[in-house]
């Protein structure tokens, strides 16, 4: 078993039902280019379990295609990477996480992120929202 496949098992016993997580929308919506995110509360530089998104706007041929299975366009509109600090301090980076959603969301993999790296794709612009457990 790879570090990835064990650290994304162990994930997904550390965030809550995605039932019981509501949205808080990200300051400064909507958003567009590339930008680092974060939701500091105490301790935690990202007091969040995920991000949800929804494409407000995209420029004519980026091909969306509606069907049973949800919107989605033919090429990447967003694209997720996560910072965590060690204890040593040096940053570790998880795996970019893509998507051609029209709408979806991503759950963290590591349990206290640091900083959420966000790039969307030109000309497109993106609702975000944080996924938080009260």
């Amino acid at each position: 078993m790879s570090v990835n496949t064990f650290l994304g098992a162990i994930s997904l016993l550390l965030h809550p039902p995605i039932d019981l997580l509501h949205l808080e929308a990200v300051p400064g919506n909507p958003h567009s280019g590339g930008f680092a995110l974060n939701r500091v509360r105490g301790s935690k530089p990202v007091d969040a379990h995920g991000i949800f998104w929804n494409v407000t706007f995209a420029p004519p041929g980026y091909g969306l295609t509606v069907d049973t299975v949800g919107n989605h366009y033919d090429r990447t509109v967003i694209a997720f990477r996560e910072y965590e600090q060690l204890l040593d301090l040096t940053l570790m980076t998880t795996n970019i996480y893509g998507s051609v959603e029209a709408a979806g969301y991503y759950l963290f993999v590591g349990q206290v992120p640091y900083v959420i790296d966000v790039e969307i794709s030109p000309g497109v612009t993106i609702d975000l929202s944080w996924l938080v457990f009260f």
